[in-house]
């Protein structure tokens, strides 16, 4: 079986179970969406042209530089 999408029930079921409202519903579809497609892209690709991850510990100071 190869990667799909998050099927739509499935983050329909999620939210009724968390209890969401309508707008938190929308706005938690809109961001698995977003996050699936990232993902579905990023494992799309052959390995060779993958973005690499970086493996040092993530400091203080890094954390800094990296998001201010």
């Amino acid at each position: 079986m190869g990667v799909g999408p998050i099927p739509a029930s499935s983050i329909r079921a999620w939210a009724e179970r968390s209890g969401y409202d309508d707008a938190e519903t929308e706005t938690f579809r809109a961001c698995i969406r977003a996050m699936d497609r990232a993902y579905l892209d990023f494992a799309s690709k052959p390995e060779s042209e993958r973005q690499k991850v970086e493996s040092r510990t993530l400091s203080g100071e890094l954390f800094d530089a990296l998001f201010g």
